[in-house]
């Protein structure tokens, strides 16, 4: 029994005692967080998209990625946020829904969330990482080339964004008029446009010419009734193609009522309305307004929300008056007219 205890005793030594093997575990290292991919991310208008856990980063200054980082993580919770351009399933696939806007460009960032559900399997639960995710109208490609805003109206320099929606329809009365071009290419991931010099193309110039004035900016020349198709292009990129329609009918605009009534200082508003017709016939359009007043200072200008009327407000306000302001109006098509409204200063206003 003795040398039973001893043999025993010596067993215990050898494994419990500093002469023996002790254990190998390491204490349990915590998540201090995770990404995930791709960010940031681009994805065509009824595309998808799908995000994933790319990489997990531990308390003790490691990390892993790919597969090992999802089962590290554990059951994630996919959400969005911001902007309803873009949905997100269970499973972490996004569908662009709407790039948001009708004029080529990348609209506001879709936020794409993932958190770690609150469950025995998640090892990470309560963390949470997020992506931006755009939708755009064209190829998803995280270089891209878009249209810019540009100006028309005379005197103001507010008006006509060119091209708009992807389609631009001119008449014949505005054969030998030029519209400003601008393109640039975009980059998602560095969020601005760079300055690479672009070409512009015109499928028909004999409809419309393209003149390029310093890479960035060109010029439209309509030139003739018929169809093109216009775009800006650098090396494999391409902008979004806009088609123009050249009517062989002329487009006029017209003020009412008449004659123009006169804006009294700290009178009645008044209210100017447009009408676009082509042969007669009323068409729809959009319009946009600008009142160039020298001189005069606190005339209000509202217009209306489907843009063919504006109401003119001149709340008493010193100043000095002349006989007149001047009012424009632009179509869609970058048609411009304007008339004088006569003016009538309150001299108890001063």
């Amino acid at each position: 029994m003795n040398r039973l205890l001893a043999i025993c005793a010596t067993a215990l030594c050898l494994t419990g005692c500093g002469g023996g093997p002790t254990s190998t575990h390491a204490p349990a290292v915590g998540i201090e967080g995770f990404d995930i991919s791709p960010d940031p991310a681009i994805v065509s208008q009824g595309s998808t998209l799908q995000f994933t856990v790319s990489e997990v980063m531990y308390t003790n200054g490691t990390s892993a990625t790919g597969p090992a980082a999802a089962k590290a993580v554990g059951p994630v919770t996919w959400t969005s946020r911001g902007p309803t351009t873009a949905s997100i399933n269970g499973n972490g696939l996004a569908t662009g829904i709407s790039a948001g806007t009708t004029t080529p460009g990348i609209g506001q960032a879709v936020y794409i969330v993932a958190t770690a559900a609150p469950t025995p399997g998640s090892n990470g639960a309560g963390l949470s990482s997020q992506a931006q995710l755009y939708v755009v109208l064209g190829p998803a490609d995280p270089l891209s080339i878009q249209w810019e805003q540009t100006s028309e109206i005379p005197v103001t320099g507010v008006g006509l964004s060119v091209p708009a929606g992807g389609f631009t329809q001119f008449y014949s009365n505005q054969i030998g008029t030029e519209e400003p071009l601008k393109a640039a290419e975009y980059n998602i991931e560095g969020g601005d446009f760079a300055t690479q010099p672009l070409e512009f193309i015109s499928t028909n110039p004999s409809v419309a010419s393209i003149s390029t004035t310093d890479g960035n900016n060109a010029w439209l020349t309509v030139l003739g009734t018929g169809t093109t198709q216009i775009y800006a292009y650098y090396d494999s990129l391409k902008s979004q193609v806009i088609t123009i329609n050249v009517s062989g009918s002329p487009l006029v605009l017209t003020l009412s009522p008449t004659p123009i009534p006169t804006l009294g200082e700290g009178g009645s508003p008044i209210t100017i309305t447009a009408t676009a017709t082509v042969n007669g016939q009323p068409i729809q359009d959009k319009f946009q307004w600008e009142i160039y007043d020298p001189g005069i200072t606190g005339i209000n200008l509202q217009v209306s929300p489907d843009t063919t009327s504006v109401t003119l407000d001149w709340p008493c306000s010193a100043g000095s008056y002349g006989n007149n302001i001047t009012l424009y109006v632009m179509d869609n098509s970058g048609l411009v007219t304007s008339t004088d409204i006569p003016i009538i200063g309150n001299p108890q206003c001063n």
